[in-house]
């Protein structure tokens, strides 16, 4: 139990981290943002297609990692 715990903790700890970076980023104008106001069909745009493109993304890297490559890589390697 206290390793499940820990896991999902860390897990957190590191999408925390990863947004407040991000999100400085973006406040310093080092990472680029899209508003409404600005650039409106982008905006809209972006939004139809990221769902398209994470779901298009997942899939091949998920049958990637099913290919006999990734699978015999897998299978040499021996539990801890």
């Amino acid at each position: 139990m206290k390793k499940h715990v820990l896991e999902y903790g860390s897990r957190f700890a590191q999408l925390t981290l990863f947004q407040v970076i991000k999100m400085w980023l973006m406040a310093n104008d080092y990472a680029p943002t899209i508003t409404i106001s600005e650039n409106p069909a982008w905006l809209i745009i972006a939004t139809i297609l990221m769902p398209i493109w994470s779901t298009f993304h997942f899939y091949w890297a998920h049958r990637l990692l099913h290919s006999p490559f990734f699978l015999h890589t897998a299978s040499q390697v021996t539990p801890p």
